[in-house]
């Protein structure tokens, strides 16, 4: 592909697409890593996916971020280095990809490092439910209440186990920065709010699966007879290797089926063969590793990433705000015209209360936050989902959204929260006590259920998986999960606070 066909796109919203090969990928950047090609065989691939669980506490949750690093016995792997800002909150649906370094030396590591320059919450003022706009609101948090970062703005994070980055491998490391458990909503005794790193860490290699992702981008090298095509973008800052060019445009390959949906600028559906060759297009869909790859690029201008590849799930073709994705609640399950009335959520510069017809197509695809489908019986009253469609406006009055994916959150309503200290290890009941405010609690864990000790030392904040066995009387912790029938608690994750918390 010739010339800079990206150049018009917003960086911040091609960020995925952009940072997967990086106009000249990743970079690897410190004295143990020296731009080498991944198919070297002292070097793997490693990409950082960001995540978010779920608060309604808050309108925003914006995180900058200057480096991450790889850590293991020997010197630090810088797999990224720049200014990128991002709202947590906007990923509770889907994952970004803030990182790919084709570059990492092999060998075994234990810890990723991010360092973490401001942390801001917003909470937007609402007056009388008057329409307002995330991204340009009056923030009622006020600059001397907001978090302070400590331990030099760095935080470890520590999954279960070690993990391998192996020759001309690719390694995916998803990073679930859980701003409903992270967030101390209750201010701390100076008036702050409190910032705990509760982040979960996924180690994804072999199949690369976890949530959905969203590119951005331009076609390339469009090929229906296999049905593929590559993705195109450019003009990202990335740490680079030493032989490759910050001016080349980055693409990433596309994968399509019989279960793929194509929607025209028009959000109406389309097929396959009305795609067009440098045409924009927004994919939705999964990693995957690519096995087949065979390293040959036919881009002389395109860098394209080896290893993985994206199934698509959504192929939506027009320029970046063509389609609109709005978030809210069902009000009423799907009816026999293939339509529901959703409420749009505050906070997307609609006033509070706004209702609107939602109308699903035949193709229109449903799934749940973790990118799994759906029956169409999910979309029930009082159901957050959040909708990708074409917005009809009448006036300044949203009137109908026509849908080409809906995601039905599934789990908002399925998990409470538990506050207390750990009393008894097991108990006699469920597993263990837990005193809380409210009296003694019996929770019953599982092989699933996650542990994680939340602390600081003198070099970083800490996020450190953790064996339910670990657990221990005086422990402090918060549980979340749900009651059952027998009278426990049935825990999802646990959070243990260290002594300084």
């Amino acid at each position: 592909m010739s010339g800079n066909l990206c150049g018009f796109l917003n960086p911040a919203l091609v960020l995925v697409a952009l940072v997967l090969t990086g106009c000249g990928g990743g970079g690897g950047s410190d004295d143990t890593s020296s731009g080498t090609s991944s198919s070297n065989s002292s070097s793997g691939s490693v990409g950082l996916l960001l995540t978010d669980g779920f608060t309604d506490q808050l309108d925003a949750v914006n995180i900058t971020i200057t480096n991450a690093q790889l850590l293991s016995d020997a010197q630090p792997v810088t797999v990224f280095q720049g200014n990128k800002t991002f709202n947590l909150l906007e990923y509770r649906n889907d994952s970004q990809l803030f990182s790919f370094d084709s570059d990492v030396p092999v060998g075994t590591y234990n810890k990723i490092r991010l360092t973490v320059s401001d942390i801001e919450l917003v909470k937007c003022e609402n007056s009388n439910g008057s329409a307002y706009n995330v991204q340009n609101c009056t923030n009622t948090i006020a600059e001397s209440d907001q978090p302070r970062l400590t331990a030099n703005q760095k935080l470890d994070l520590n999954p279960r186990g070690d993990f391998n980055v192996l020759p001309g491998g690719v390694l995916m490391i998803e990073l679930d920065i859980d701003a409903e458990k992270s967030i101390s909503i209750k201010q701390t005794g100076n008036g702050r709010y409190q910032f705990r790193p509760v982040v979960f860490v996924k180690v994804i290699s072999d199949v690369v699966t976890g949530k959905l992702l969203r590119l951005h981008g331009v076609i390339d090298d469009l090929d229906l007879a296999d049905n593929e095509f590559e993705l195109c973008s450019n003009d990202v800052a990335l740490l680079l290797g030493e032989n490759q060019s910050s001016t080349n445009t980055t693409c990433v390959e596309i994968e399509y089926n019989s279960n793929t949906s194509f929607f025209g600028g028009n959000g109406l559906a389309m097929t396959a063969q009305q795609l067009v060759e440098r045409e924009q297009v927004t994919v939705i869909g999964r990693w995957r590793e690519d096995r087949d790859d065979d390293d040959d690029d036919d881009n002389d201008d395109g860098h394209e990433i080896d290893g993985v590849s994206v199934q698509a799930i959504v192929v939506e073709a027009g320029s970046e705000g063509t389609f609109t994705t709005l978030d809210g609640t069902s009000l009423s399950p799907l009816n026999i015209l293939q339509q529901f009335t959703m409420q749009i959520a505050p906070g997307q510069g609609f006033i509070e209360g706004t209702e609107l017809t939602v109308v699903l197509q035949n193709t229109t695809q449903l799934v749940d936050r973790m990118g799994n489908r759906v029956q169409a019986s999910s979309i029930a009253n009082t159901v957050p989902v959040s909708v990708d469609g074409i917005l009809q406006m009448s006036g300044s009055t949203a009137t109908q959204l026509t849908a080409t994916l809906i995601v039905v959150d599934t789990l908002e309503n399925s998990s409470s929260k538990l506050s207390g200290v750990i009393s008894m290890v097991p108990d006699q009941s469920c597993g263990l006590m837990v005193q809380t405010s409210e009296g003694d609690r019996s929770v019953r864990t599982t092989a699933d259920t996650t542990v994680l000790l939340v602390d600081d030392d003198n070099d970083a904040q800490q996020s450190q998986a953790i064996e339910i066995s670990d657990l221990a009387v005086t422990n402090v912790v918060d549980v979340y999960g749900s009651s059952d029938s027998q009278g426990c608690f049935n825990a999802t994750s646990i959070v243990v606070f260290g002594d300084d918390d």
